[in-house]
């Protein structure tokens, strides 16, 4: 069995946005206490940005070797 190549694991760029401030914030207190593996939860209303804060995330974790997500994503009809 061959081993295929590691890819690069990144969410790609220019599905990114520049986070504002209170993005940027809850960005921040997440990423920086990762290593006590605390539990968060982001409260807004729809469309006020809680998905881009996860795919910054995603984005900084997957930066690690070996690092792998699973998001889950509600269906909205």
């Amino acid at each position: 069995k061959k081993e295929s190549p590691k890819k690069p694991k990144e969410v790609r760029s220019e599905f990114l946005q520049q986070l504002n401030a209170e993005q940027k914030q809850a960005f921040l207190g997440i990423r920086d206490s990762k290593a006590e593996q605390r539990i968060h939860l982001l409260f807004g209303i729809t469309g006020s940005g809680k998905t881009e804060v996860y795919l910054h995330l995603m984005n900084e974790v997957l930066q690690s070797e070996d690092a792998s997500i699973i998001f889950l994503v509600p269906e909205i009809s």
